[in-house]
């Protein structure tokens, strides 16, 4: 019954998002405008600050696509929810629709970034699969601090204030397992780090199921 609901959710959700394709034309336009600046400022690229450049890129792409995930929502959209299913059904799946929909970014942003900035990975799926779990922290984070700040009055101020202290370690521990990877340092020496990242998007979930149904009340 649980997943019945959790795939309806994500059905909904998915429609809606394709219903308005101005959303995703408007990340795509933002991520290829960050890249093209970027692409004419720096006139000289090696591993590291190529790296660290993709890392920006994707956060500040991931947030005017994530972070509305509750912010957005109408009232009376949220006691329509509020009567049809229970909160960790609704957050669970808003968990999973972010977490795809941050898929989408993470390879729009890679295909643009590789085809004007090139590609400097040595170890290209681990790579990937840093940026993937990185990903997914920041569409984790976003998810559950959306859903704090919708609400508080000034829910933009309240979201940027309570993101940056579960970000800033996320994204430290994500860049660092990314640049291992472009180096081509042995997988070995990058699974403590990306155990470290997967512990830290445990957290996240467990706090927001934790948090939610106190807050879907309210």
């Amino acid at each position: 019954m649980m997943m019945k609901q959790i795939q309806v959710l994500l059905q909904k959700e998915i429609r809606a998002e394709w219903r308005q394709k101005y959303a995703i034309n408007g990340i795509l336009l933002q991520v290829i405008a960050m890249i093209f600046v970027v692409f004419l400022t720096l006139k000289i690229v090696n591993a590291p600050t190529w790296n660290a450049v993709f890392w920006i890129l994707l956060l500040f792409s991931s947030v005017n696509a994530i972070a509305k995930s509750f912010i957005a929502e109408s009232k009376g959209s949220h006691l329509y929810h509020f009567g049809l299913v229970l909160p960790r059904v609704m957050l669970i799946a808003r968990l999973v629709y972010n977490a795809l929909l941050m898929c989408v970014i993470i390879t729009m942003t890679l295909l643009i970034y590789w085809l004007l900035m090139g590609q400097y990975a040595q170890h290209l799926w681990t790579y990937l699969l840093c940026v993937v779990m990185g990903g997914i922290g920041f569409s984790s984070v976003y998810t559950m601090i959306s859903a704090i700040s919708s609400k508080a009055n000034n829910s933009h101020t309240m979201m940027t204030i309570l993101s940056l202290p579960l970000l800033i370690p996320m994204i430290m521990v994500a860049s660092k397992a990314g640049k291992k990877a472009v180096d081509g340092l042995d997988f070995s020496l990058i699974i403590p780090d990306l155990a470290v990242l997967f512990c830290l998007i445990v957290l996240v979930v467990i706090l927001a199921l934790l948090l939610f149904p106190f807050l879907w009340r309210d």
